[in-house]
């Protein structure tokens, strides 16, 4: 029988970075209040404290991870532009609606072109125009709903790093 210790800590620190706005030029550092976790184990009870110690600065990286994404994810005080380095969504939704319309012209090229060669048998090409579009549109779609939903959190994120943000 295993027997095991799990040792979890939350450590909520403020963590200081450089903020520079690419759009307008202003500058100032940036406080950025945030916590994190870590979990550390201890084999057989054996090791409690180096477990605690290895749970400690798991959530000490962690809380500089969180404030890195808060900190990528800050808009401008002064002129409310967003990093460049946080924005990474624009991308995301140029991509998408690009990749939707490739995908959608390429089936009506390719059933335009079964119309032609099969032009004597409308019946059947009108069947394939309607299979290509939907197989087309099935093998997109999972994609592009992983990417929306995987680009939701960004405005709950925005707002949380404007709640604990403080510009110096």
């Amino acid at each position: 029988m295993y027997v095991g210790v799990q040792h979890t800590v939350k450590e909520t620190a403020s963590v200081e970075l450089p903020f520079a706005c690419n759009a307008c030029g202003f500058q100032s550092p940036v406080r950025i209040r945030t916590e994190g976790f870590g979990a550390g184990v201890a084999h057989f009870g054996v090791g409690n404290q180096t477990a605690h110690d290895a749970a400690r600065r798991r959530a000490v990286v962690n809380v500089r991870r969180s404030a890195k994404i808060m900190w990528e994810a800050l808009a401008c005080p002064r002129c409310g532009a967003r990093s460049k380095n946080g924005d990474r969504t624009r991308l995301v939704w140029i991509v998408v609606p690009v990749a939707m319309a490739s995908a959608f012209l390429t089936s009506l090229i390719a059933s335009a072109v079964v119309l032609q060669v099969f032009a004597d048998t409308i019946g059947s090409a009108g069947i394939f125009l309607v299979a290509a579009t939907l197989v087309s549109l099935v093998c997109v779609m999972p994609s592009v709903m992983l990417v929306i939903a995987r680009s939701l959190p960004i405005a709950k994120l925005r707002r949380n790093a404007a709640k604990h943000a403080e510009f110096l």
